[in-house]
């Protein structure tokens, strides 16, 4: 009987170490994507700063106003923003490309003169 209890007990504590393995997986999952939130609201607001003089006053303002006061993002804000990191995603894809076509090339290389 005390064995069929230990047995039990010890696939009790697995469990429960799976289940807080799997909730801190969540966890850190959320607290990643309201980090990407905050840096992204953070993005906003430095590039509203420097663009005082090439954004429309009443356009800044309204962005302003609808992201503090009322927490949401406009569709206008979107669009805007949507734009740029879409440009930055693709500049990051390209470097990575020249990277790995770098790499390859220096992986024939080393082959070739391990061949010669």
């Amino acid at each position: 009987m005390k064995v069929f209890q230990k047995v039990k007990e010890f696939f009790m504590k697995r469990a429960d170490e799976n289940k807080q393995k799997v909730e801190m997986a969540k966890m850190k999952e959320y607290y990643k994507k309201l980090q990407g939130g905050a840096l992204l609201l953070q993005y906003i607001y430095k590039d509203m700063e420097n663009a005082k003089k090439k954004m429309n006053h009443a356009e800044r303002r309204r962005f302003e106003t609808e992201l503090t006061h009322k927490g949401k993002f406009s569709k206008e804000i979107i669009g805007r923003y949507l734009g740029q990191v879409n440009e930055v995603l693709t500049n990051i894809a390209e470097v990575e490309a020249e990277i790995k076509e770098k790499t390859i090339a220096k992986l024939i290389e080393r082959k070739l003169k391990k061949i010669k």
